[in-house]
């Protein structure tokens, strides 16, 4: 690097080593948050000095953390702010029977959740089995509401209609 130097080459090394480059520089730019923080020449070396310029916080910082902390939170704060509106425009939205019906609807995309993740886990990825249910979920509901057919018997043909599905898919993953 030295040659390099010597034959009037410019050498830009980017570490957070101090050591590694108080003997190689000729002046040191310290970068922060992505903008030049400070400035320092070989003859006013003060590793203090670059420290404070290494931590200078500014406002596109804040701004970053800012964005940090609403992407790390944006589903919980969108849950919030559904919940508020539906319970402003519906009185009944946090009645007990409304969140249990909620939990009815929601316990079975659960319980297949919680299977998908030991199949996942274990190494056998499937993740066809949410089309398949969503799938015959439609079927069973159309023949319930368009036909009248009795939810016993909708059940029935559901978990047939889901097993048949199941073997085909298996029978074209396998080949």
């Amino acid at each position: 690097m030295n040659r390099l130097i010597q034959n009037g080459k410019t050498i830009i090394m980017i570490s957070s080593k101090m050591p590694e480059l108080m003997g190689m520089w000729d002046r040191v730019i310290v970068l922060s948050e992505s903008r030049i923080t400070g400035e320092q020449a070989k003859e006013e070396f003060s590793q203090d000095k670059i420290l404070s310029y290494a931590s200078v916080t500014t406002k596109l910082g804040e701004r970053a953390e800012h964005k940090k902390i609403v992407k790390k939170y944006a589903i919980i704060l969108a849950l919030v702010v559904i919940i508020i509106v539906f319970s402003i425009a519906t009185p009944r939205f946090l009645t007990l029977s409304n969140l249990m019906n909620v939990a009815r609807q929601v316990s079975m995309a659960g319980v297949a959740s919680v299977g998908m993740l030991f199949v996942i886990l274990l190494g056998g990825i499937n993740l066809s089995v949410g089309s398949a249910i969503s799938m015959v979920n439609v079927i069973c509901a159309i023949l319930m509401v368009k036909l009248g057919l009795h939810p016993l018997a909708a059940s029935i043909l559901r978990r047939t209609f889901l097993h048949r599905i199941r073997h085909l898919q298996d029978f074209w993953s396998q080949g």
